[in-house]
């Protein structure tokens, strides 16, 4: 029983910390011993404790055909998420969980929670999920009592499998689209990127050293930040080496990105005001944007100042000062390489005042 099943008591007192999850880490391998609860998992929780509601009958909304999507860039924690909630269902609230999960590494595998037990199958087609879905298996399980729950399905794989709509639950692509196929009613929630300022108050309560050079290659992505570097820098580079100047310009479009690349590896999502939990559902309020500086530096390569001129006011809709930074560098960056004029003022900091205004002492130069 630890302090992982309150996660729906969480508020902004745990804002911070770092919690024990080794006993979810030792069954399902992936997840890691600790599971750190930034500002952005203390929102989507609140977004999902309304869905857990309704489908717990703890309502009187009724919504027979209800499914929870969880949406966002792959290294975000959605993965963390779900499983965490796979097994205070299980275990708090007695409910049959079905879990099917695909992953990079790794074959698929389905896993049954049921009184008080766990089984797990290596499921290559999802055929013990299906068969599970459509199949009585004793008095105490019938399926539509049953949670069926999808990680790592993108939307091309849903749709050349026959799963289809088959989940109460599902952890996909931040490129996903719903679509509410047989007046199903779909909630939409997004994970966002994680910030730098999270990425290293992680790093210290974790001891891992070398957080500027993690941060370098992995941006907003845990999953990278967290692996040896190198790792990380092998995979950032393989994902690079297929994009093109025309996946440049989609690497900023927030929702159901066009492009026929899964190119979310290389960029993030980020909510305009992370306090607000309705933002997290509305598409409204999402921007893309790519959040690695070694990402950045290959773009450079492949666009014009104008694209980081775009890239920058995202960056200011998100208020994230310290990507700013990065932009503002590699926009200055993109002009020398384009060749094209760069005004350069110099400033004084007032450390007093905490404001900076012009150096009377330098000219401003072009």
């Amino acid at each position: 029983d630890g302090d992982f099943l309150k996660l729906f008591d969480w508020n902004d007192k745990d804002f911070g910390k770092v919690k024990n999850i080794k006993a979810i880490g030792d069954i399902v391998g992936f997840t890691g011993p600790e599971f750190y609860v930034r500002k952005e998992i203390l929102c989507v929780l609140e977004n999902f404790k309304e869905f857990l509601q309704v489908k717990l009958g703890k309502t009187t909304e009724k919504f027979p055909n209800e499914q929870f999507i969880f949406m966002g860039s792959p290294g975000t924690g959605k993965s963390c998420i779900l499983a965490l909630i796979c097994f205070y269902l299980a275990i708090k609230k007695n409910v049959p969980v079905v879990w099917h999960r695909v992953a990079g590494v790794g074959l698929p595998v389905t896993r049954l929670f049921h009184q008080g037990k766990y089984y797990e199958w290596i499921d290559e087609t999802g055929s013990t999920y299906l068969t599970i879905l459509k199949t009585k298996i004793d008095d105490e399980f019938d399926p539509a009592s049953c949670w069926f729950c999808l990680d790592g399905l993108k939307q091309e794989q849903l749709a050349r499998t026959n799963f289809g709509t088959a989940f109460t639950l599902l952890a996909t692509s931040g490129q996903f689209n719903k679509k509410g196929e047989g007046g199903l009613v779909q909630a939409t929630c997004l994970l966002p990127y994680w910030r730098q300022e999270d990425l290293e108050d992680l790093a210290e309560k974790m001891h891992m050293g070398n957080a500027a050079d993690r941060y370098f290659v992995s941006g907003g992505s845990v999953r990278f930040f967290v692996n040896p570097i190198e790792k990380s820098r092998m995979s950032v580079t393989s994902a690079l080496r297929r994009v093109s100047t025309a996946d440049a310009d989609v690497l900023l479009t927030p929702v159901g990105s066009g492009s026929k690349q899964q190119i979310d590896s290389l960029r993030g999502i980020g909510i305009l005001n992370v306090s607000d939990p309705k933002q997290y559902t509305d598409p409204d309020y999402w921007k893309a944007l790519v959040t690695s500086k070694m990402v950045m530096e290959y773009l450079v390569k492949l666009t014009k100042p104008d694209y980081f001129q775009k890239f920058l006011v995202v960056a200011k809709d998100l208020k994230d000062p310290r990507l700013q930074g990065v932009v503002l560098e590699q926009l200055f960056h993109s002009y020398v390489r384009n060749q094209e004029s760069v005004g350069i003022s110099y400033m004084k900091y007032d450390n007093q005042n905490r404001n900076t205004h012009p150096d009377p002492g330098h000219a401003s130069m072009r």
